[in-house]
């Protein structure tokens, strides 16, 4: 198989890892089975577009990274199908993505761009992601305070703010400013992480 095909093969199992899910829970939410997920992950077949829609389409998924590595790994909400496009049944993802999703793409972003410059709003491609992972991460904080053992309080609590740090800094053109304030927020995230822990212990 194509090296490319092995890389996009390889960026869906390293995506479906950090979403904490099985390949069996994954492929259930996704829609797929989990041996046709499994034969992709371990590059035993190329990723085909109508699969990876499916994928797409019920994850927050970036495509852009899925096919080229371009980060944020997380985008916003996805609805390309086949149909729309125009590909052809059974395309591989990568064939439609090169000629078909990619200019689409670029062309959303560069609008997005040139409605920032004109003073409108800051620019950021992924102001859903963004939002849609921050909601999450709130609900599950809760969940995840009451898994959390004693003993393992700061490594958690150290690999969350690894995250959060990945987080701050995935977007590029973001300015100063708006990375500074995020990392306040993260650090207040993280002193009321360790304040709820104490509370439910104390339960």
């Amino acid at each position: 198989m194509p090296a490319r095909e092995v890389e996009i093969c390889k960026r869906l199992r390293i995506y479906r890892i950090r979403t904490g899910l099985s390949q069996i829970a994954f492929a259930r939410d996704v829609g797929l089975d989990s041996t046709k997920l499994a034969s992709f992950e371990h590059a035993r077949a190329p990723l085909r577009y109508d699969v990876a829609y499916k994928i797409l389409s019920t994850s927050l998924l970036n495509p852009q990274w899925l096919a080229e590595g371009i980060w944020p790994i997380s985008s916003t909400a996805f609805f390309y199908n086949a149909k729309d496009l125009k590909a052809e049944p059974g395309a591989l993802f990568s064939k439609v993505y090169d000629s078909l999703l990619k200019p689409r793409l670029e062309a959303e972003i560069s609008e997005e761009k040139k409605n920032s410059e004109s003073g409108n709003m800051h620019y950021t491609p992924d102001p859903k992601g963004r939002v849609i992972a921050e909601a999450v991460l709130k609900d599950c904080l809760g969940e995840w305070l009451e898994l959390v053992q004693d003993d393992r309080l700061n490594e958690f609590g150290n690999k969350l703010y690894s995250f959060a740090n990945e987080f701050i800094y995935a977007e590029e053109l973001d300015s100063p400013k708006i990375i500074q304030a995020r990392k306040r927020d993260m650090e207040a995230a993280r002193i009321y992480f360790a304040e709820q822990h104490r509370k439910l212990r104390k339960r």
